[in-house]
């Protein structure tokens, strides 16, 4: 015998109450907009994108959202303007998911769900969802969240802990200012991950948690600041913008530099050795340098870059570059796209390829080097 799936519940708030349909007046029931707005958080980026929903199941129509209907004609759409009307009769309804997964699909995203928690919390309260088998199946997905994070830190390294620490903004000292040891780390965590076990779950399942790590480790250590009244991340040392992009309202400057160093192509790239250069980090880019000056004309501009900045004679790329020292005369102004950009372009600084004057310098440091050793 197949099982039957369990009907759904959804009872009308307090505030509203539904009259029996037999009785005499006007308002009969709690009438559910047929369409809402629904916000959609990217996650990467943290913008909000705002989505219509409408019900409507005519005429085959099975998506709830207008964005992915075929051949939609905007406001006089038929399959707009036809919705129908969706109405409380009682203080319960009751749906059957073989004949109403569309109706349960729209009810559980939207503003008025209560019991939906992506909800826009601006929005009134009409209606929640009451089931059981829901409840069961939220409590074992919150169980199963908390057992694999939990799982995690009882198995990582004090090294690990400890940037997964500061990345959640959790303390690492005692209230003596003493270091936690390994245990208080983990204990600390696990009691962190029995509310927050999908925060540290995304943390540890992002690709780019590495990028994330050195990112937070340069804040941490004042490499890099953020200016709250420009709303651009600065170097530290120069008070020149990191990147030219202004933090929007909303979102972390952590999480901006670590998007712009994973998703920029070369600059972003370029940045991101420049703050491993500065945290005294080796490179991704890493390579062998022969005893032999000429190889340096087959490389390519981000071993340019690096060669460069082993040499000394290019101390800091990405929004300025400095040749030979820190003075005036020897800054490269902000160029659009970075250094790499100006070498894959074949550009001049002062009336000279840029990429010649480096290859040559590179070759006298390496012949000085070999003429030493």
């Amino acid at each position: 015998m197949a099982k039957l799936e369990k009907y759904v519940t959804f009872v009308l708030d307090r505030k509203h109450v539904a009259l029996d349909p037999r009785r005499n007046g006007s308002n009969r029931g709690v009438s559910i907009p047929a369409k809402d707005i629904i916000n959609e958080t990217d996650p990467k980026t943290g913008i909000i994108n705002k989505r219509v929903a409408v019900y409507n199941p005519s005429n085959g129509q099975r998506s709830l959202f207008i964005d992915e209907w075929a051949n939609y004609k905007g406001e006089t759409d038929f399959r707009l303007i036809s919705a129908p009307k969706i109405t409380f009769y009682d203080k319960v309804m009751i749906l059957d998911p073989t004949r109403h997964d569309l109706l349960i699909k729209y009810f559980r995203i939207m503003n008025s769900n209560g019991s939906n928690p992506e909800r826009d919390p601006s929005a009134e309260v009409m209606f929640i969802e009451e089931s059981e088998a829901r409840e069961a199946e939220d409590q074992f997905d919150f169980e199963e969240l908390t057992s694999r994070a939990i799982g995690f830190i009882i198995e990582s390294r004090e090294e690990n802990l400890i940037q997964l620490s500061e990345l959640l903004g959790r303390t690492t000292l005692d209230r003596n200012n003493v270091p936690l040891n390994e245990k208080e780390l983990k204990m600390d965590l696990i009691s962190y991950s029995k509310r927050n076990a999908q925060e540290i779950l995304d943390i540890i399942g992002d690709p780019r948690l590495e990028t994330r790590i050195q990112i937070n480790r340069a804040f941490e250590l004042r490499i890099i600041s953020y200016d709250k009244m420009t709303r651009q991340i600065l170097w530290n040392d120069t008070k020149e913008p990191v990147i030219s992009l202004k933090v929007r309202k909303g979102l972390l400057p952590k999480d901006v530099l670590v998007n712009y160093c994973t998703e920029s192509g070369g600059t972003g790239k370029e940045i991101y050795n420049d703050i491993l250069y500065k945290l005294g980090v080796e490179s991704e880019d890493n390579y062998i340098m022969e005893e032999n000056p000429d190889v340096i004309d087959k490389f390519t501009p981000e071993e340019l870059v690096q060669a460069a900045k082993d040499a000394g004679i290019l101390l800091q790329s990405g929004a300025y570059l400095f040749l030979d020292s820190k003075s005036s005369e020897n800054q490269l102004s902000k160029g659009k796209g970075g250094v790499i950009k100006i070498l894959e372009n074949d550009g001049e600084h002062n009336g000279v390829n840029l990429k010649s004057y480096l290859i040559r310098k590179i070759k006298l440091a390496m012949n000085a080097k070999i003429a030493n050793d």
